[in-house]
């Protein structure tokens, strides 16, 4: 029978698509989108020019596309795209960060001003977030109406939270492959669905190359509802239709199908998402022999249990990445309590990624959290 998932030379499940081209560039990305946001916090932490940010991210992700990310991945372009994407995003949450500066720092000015006392010059967000640290119960001293009433002294001594606020949801941004009259994915996403499209299209070459034409699609429950009506249907893999409904001929009583038709349509979004070319399309064909019917392998409930552990390893591993990030973030701005609670909150979430691995029997992909 064969596995709804891949197993690795352990006998392990994999949850992702373990491949050498995968486990190569894609922690490149990941790295990449994390160095971005980096520079962008540390340029609005330093209060440096918006206009050298956007000079520098701009050499950054160029000098990555030429020297970094290898050059044979499939719609490269589209994840190259998807960086800049992601940079305009987090620098227009920072464009937010620097009126914060701006406005709790002339809150700040006004209020020391009318109560006569002395305030040093604040040039950078790091210097504002220090002073208030420091200054904390001098600042909820100041006698001052407006200042009071407006409940300005609460913001400003709320100003560090903004900054930990304004990383927290910088770090939540994903980057997303960008092509061309297509919904954007994420970029891991796109490169499973790439490697996933690309051992599909070799299983069929490899049928039509084999000298048999007709096989059958595999079928189990709870397939998705694009496979649901061509699973367990017999299919030419080398001809086009000859009538309605992308059928070919009928052989032994039942309707052979265009397996090369039903994969070429496009979804609403632009992708030949369909049975075998699908995202993420488990379906695999089986050489037709006359007399004998296509076995339906799986009950509903494994089908179930199996996805439901894979979708629950990749929520481990999007949020342990999300924290990687964020973490080098807090780095950026000297914060070290965040930085050792983060590193915590890491291990923790590492730990019960490997147990929840181990005791499903599927493998701890490393390369998939650094």
């Amino acid at each position: 029978m064969q596995e709804l998932f891949e197993k690795n030379d352990k006998g392990l499940y994999l949850a992702n698509t373990n491949d050498l081209y995968q486990s190569r560039f894609l922690p490149l990305l990941q790295h990449a989108e994390t160095s971005i946001k980096k520079l962008i916090v540390r340029y609005l932490w330093q209060n440096k020019s918006l206009y050298d940010l956007r000079t520098v991210i701009d050499m950054y992700i160029k000098d990555f596309s030429k020297n970094r990310l290898p050059m044979d991945i499939e719609n490269r372009d589209s994840y190259i795209n998807g960086l800049y994407a992601m940079a305009n995003k987090v620098y227009k949450e920072q464009r937010k960060a620097r009126n914060d500066f701006a406005v709790i720092l002339g809150l700040l000015v006004g209020a020391f001003m009318m109560s006569g006392k002395k305030m040093p010059k604040i040039n950078t967000p790091e210097e504002l977030s220090k002073f208030i640290v420091e200054h904390k119960k001098e600042i909820a001293s100041i006698k001052y109406d407006m200042w009071t009433q407006a409940k300005a002294s609460v913001r400003v001594l709320d100003y560090p939270k903004k900054i930990q606020e304004y990383i927290e949801k910088a770090s939540k941004i994903p980057t997303t492959a960008i092509e061309p009259g297509k919904k954007p994915i994420s970029v891991w996403q796109k490169a499973e669905l790439d490697i996933r499209h690309q051992k599909q299209m070799q299983m069929v070459e490899d049928a039509r190359n084999s000298g048999n034409d007709l096989y059958y699609i595999s079928s189990h429950p709870d397939c998705s509802k694009r496979c649901e009506k061509w699973q367990g249907k017999l299919v030419s893999v080398s001809r086009h239709a000859t009538e309605s409904g992308f059928r070919v001929e009928k052989v032994d009583g039942q309707w052979v199908y265009s397996l090369t038709d039903i994969m070429a349509q496009k979804d609403k979004y632009g992708y030949n998402n369909n049975i075998i070319s699908g995202f993420n399309c488990r379906h695999y064909l089986i050489k037709y022999e006359k007399g004998k019917l296509p076995p339906k392998e799986y009950s509903a409930a494994d089908v179930r249990k199996m996805r439901d552990i894979n979708n629950k390893i990749k929520e481990y591993e999007r949020e342990i990445r999300r924290l990687n990030t964020e973490q080098q973030m807090y780095r950026e701005v000297g914060d070290k309590k965040k930085y050792f609670e983060l590193d915590k909150e890491i291990k923790r979430k590492t730990k019960e990624l490997k147990e929840f691995c181990n005791k499903n029997g599927f493998a701890f992909e490393k390369y998939r959290i650094e």
